[in-house]
């Protein structure tokens, strides 16, 4: 494992419980979003959670394809 793969690893490993990365992202998010819209969809535990599940998921497909 290169040391790119661990460093993402360990990344989104930290990802949920890092509060100010999240409140950072949901602050930045309601700049582009009206507020009720920001309320019901980014600023949920159900985003979070789908937003963690997909980085994780894509990185790991990225860390698989081939060197090219």
């Amino acid at each position: 494992m290169s040391l790119f793969d661990r460093l993402t690893d360990e990344a989104l490993r930290n990802l949920p419980g890092h509060a100010p990365l999240r409140a950072a992202f949901v602050d930045e998010m309601q700049r582009f979003l009206p507020s009720q819209l920001a309320a019901e969809t980014v600023a949920t535990d159900a985003f979070w959670t789908y937003l963690l599940n997909l980085l994780a998921e894509e990185s790991r497909r990225i860390l698989a394809a081939p060197y090219g």
